[in-house]
């Protein structure tokens, strides 16, 4: 109903006031328990023929001085300049669930259970939506870091016992060489030994794709974004005449990043080629019109991108009413 002068007069103070008959009393109220937790963290929105749901699975305090590329000041600065007080680094972990008919692919798993207690909220989050890890039928990779690996299994078991996993054979091959992981400085080891436990726990259930523009099943492509990982790839996902690209771990900082894509993160495997890897989406998806969405990009992550006139800035897509 469109609420507007003349709709109010015909209601009538009556009808405006009905709702409020039968609100319990203010002493009734006061007794109720305060919720000690947010909703669900879901946003489900049509992709042509598809469902798409982000599914929150928390967040990561990153430090300022894991950024480089930019000055203490400047990130106070753009921190302020974006009403965030100076100081870490909030960096949203998020999924997003692709489903048309019996076919439901997640993208990326999020940090499981080892990551912190701000993390790894995923599969609860996924039962909230009403679905079963075994209604998984494949999970696609964006890349191997363990905020997106995590949530795959437990205890050497896989959590979505009927999905195939799907990654780009460059990335795949990366953290599984044995090579690599001994030239690894000790602290990013763990990366390496938990990758290839994971691709042990799916007992030969990985499947791998190459290439820029590839089909990889069910209305999706690949996008090969490397620099964050050697292997780092989005998906686009296309029906009809809608678009989107999904595209893993371009932005970590966003009031960072948007503004200055020389920023990189010390997660970058190589930062110099990820900078340039950024700069390349942010002017593509800017001049295309294309809908994003990120896993560190604030939830839910749906957004376009638009020439700024310092760099670029996101523009976060309205919160979608109807699907």
């Amino acid at each position: 109903m469109e609420i507007n002068r003349r709709t109010t007069l015909i209601a009538g103070t009556g009808a405006v006031l009905a709702p409020l008959v039968g609100l319990p009393s203010h002493d009734a109220q006061a007794a109720q328990a305060i919720a000690d937790a947010q909703v669900p963290g879901l946003l489900r929105k049509r992709i042509g023929e598809y469902l798409v749901t982000a599914i929150a699975d928390g967040y990561l305090d990153l430090g300022q001085e894991l950024f480089s590329g930019i000055s203490k000041r400047e990130i106070d600065e753009l921190q302020t300049n974006t009403f965030i007080r100076p100081g870490p680094i909030r960096a949203a972990v998020s999924t997003y669930l692709i489903q048309k008919g019996d076919v439901a692919i997640l993208i990326d798993s999020g940090a499981g259970d080892q990551l912190g207690e701000t993390a790894g909220r995923m599969h609860g989050n996924l039962a909230a939506a009403g679905v079963r890890p075994a209604d998984i039928t494949a999970v696609y990779l964006t890349h191997m870091h363990p905020d997106h690996i995590n949530g795959l299994a437990k205890d050497g078991e896989p959590l979505f016992p009927n999905a195939q996993l799907v990654v780009h054979q460059t990335e795949l091959a990366f953290w599984t060489d044995e090579g690599n992981t001994s030239a690894a400085p000790d602290f990013v080891k763990p990366y390496f030994l938990g990758a290839q436990a994971t691709v042990r726990s799916y007992n030969g259930r990985t499947s791998v794709f190459s290439g820029n523009d590839s089909d990889v099943g069910h209305g999706l492509r690949s996008v090969e974004l490397p620099g964050h990982t050697p292997g780092h790839s989005g998906f686009r996902l296309s029906s009809g005449t809608d678009d989107l690209l999904i595209w893993g771990d371009i932005v970590h900082a966003h009031s960072l990043q948007f503004a200055r894509p020389e920023c990189s993160v010390g997660f970058d495997v190589d930062a110099s080629t990820a900078v340039q890897t950024r700069r390349k989406i942010f002017e593509t998806v800017a001049s295309e019109g294309t809908l994003v969405a990120g896993m560190h990009l604030d939830f839910p992550g749906f957004g376009h991108v638009r020439a700024a006139k310092v760099g670029y800035e996101f523009v976060a897509q309205p919160w979608p009413y109807d699907l």
